[in-house]
């Protein structure tokens, strides 16, 4: 019972387990001869008698800028390029401003986007003596749009660039220039010192000129200069002036926003150096002043008739800022007829109501100049 159950000293076992392995071994030298045999003597296999498909190629659509046709909008009669349709000339067009730090703007312009025409967004500011042109990061902190030759992007994300690519719309965009200092919540008065430098103008559009070359699907610029001193209006004149100069032989347009009722502002000049005007036909009640709205109807039609009944001022290049009444009811601009009487056309005026809901109403807050940017705009024909 002490002997060992696997103790083999005459070893036998391994005799026979030793033949197992001798045959295992020429077994699978047998095998791999075999395989590396048959590799060597492989032949390709005979091609199916089968018909020949034929694919009938052809060139892909010329999918170019230039050849493709935007999608035209509903209220527009032509496929011309908005900033191409004479302003008054008959087919109304529609505008809106873009505002980068209003996070419900952008919601605004991607629902609304097929509705506009004619997009101003405030993207650049002028709020130093020298007349750098500025743009504000995220966070607030201004950086220079023109830099050592070295042109930056003022579309955070590109997120208007790629709204229109996907949407496919016949849209104009037009960068806005202000004073607005969103840091400090003011137009900055330094505005009066750049106007008054040619140095500083000069400046101001040569680096205009650069940034919209390096964009060329940005077809011209909105200027949007508050808070001018009385004694700085002739440094405005002459950049408005030496701007459509520059902008004209390159095909880009000019628009300038204007307040009403302002014997400061040359409306003639400043109409007979751009390609329309935007008439800010708002603040009939504002900070400091008595209770009421913002833009009542008949206020908001007696500035317009005032504006359009000017001799004065050139013909055909007004657009009218729609408003937004404090009860939060929109307006839409009138629709001026020649033909119409005046009673004719007051009880036509009235009845044009606004159907669509084009934004909720804003409340007057550290921009109350600024409360109809997410409006859309139309063309007084």
């Amino acid at each position: 019972m002490n002997q060992q159950v696997f103790y083999d000293p005459q070893r036998k076992r391994w005799k026979r387990l030793r033949r197992i392995f001798d045959l295992l071994a020429l077994l699978g030298l047998v095998l791999g001869s075999v395989f590396v045999v048959g590799l060597m003597r492989m032949k390709p296999l005979p091609e199916l008698l089968l018909r020949a498909q034929k694919r009938n190629y052809r060139a892909l659509a010329n999918q170019s800028a230039a050849a493709f046709k935007f999608r035209r909008s509903a209220h527009r009669r032509t496929d011309l390029k908005p900033g191409d349709v004479p302003l008054n000339s008959g087919e109304g067009l529609r505008a809106a401003y873009y505002v980068e730090d209003d996070p419900a703007s952008y919601s605004s312009l991607k629902q609304h986007i097929s509705q506009i025409d004619l997009l101003f967004p405030e993207w650049l500011h002028v709020i130093t003596p020298d007349g750098k042109l500025n743009a504000y990061a995220a966070d607030n902190s201004p950086y220079a749009v023109v830099d050592h030759g070295t042109v930056r992007q003022v579309d955070r994300e590109a997120k208007v660039a790629r709204t229109v690519a996907a949407t496919h719309v016949n849209l104009d965009i037009f960068p806005q220039v202000d004073n607005y200092d969103p840091r400090k919540g003011i137009w900055v008065p330094e505005i009066g010192a750049f106007l008054s430098d040619d140095a500083a103008r000069a400046n101001f559009i040569q680096q205009v000129h650069a940034f919209l070359a390096a964009n060329p699907s940005y077809r011209g610029l909105s200027i949007h200069l508050e808070e001018i001193p009385s004694e700085a209006q002739p440094g405005f004149k002459a950049l408005i002036a030496a701007l459509y100069n520059d902008l004209h032989p390159h095909g880009l347009r000019l628009y300038v926003n204007t307040p009403v009722g302002d014997p400061d502002w040359d409306l003639k000049f400043i109409a007979d150096h751009s390609d329309g005007l935007l008439v800010m036909n708002y603040d009939e009640h504002q900070d400091g002043s008595e209770p009421g709205p913002v833009a009542s109807q008949d206020w908001f039609l007696d500035n317009l008739k005032r504006s359009v009944e000017d001799r004065s001022q050139r013909e055909g290049d007004l657009l009218a800022r729609q408003t937004t009444a404090t009860t939060g009811r929109r307006l839409c601009p009138p629709t001026f007829q020649p033909g119409r009487s005046r009673r004719g056309r007051k009880k036509h005026l009235l009845k044009r109501f606004c159907r669509r809901n084009i934004c909720r109403p804003r409340k007057r807050g550290r921009r109350h100049r600024t409360l109809t940017r997410r409006l859309t705009w139309t063309t007084i024909p």
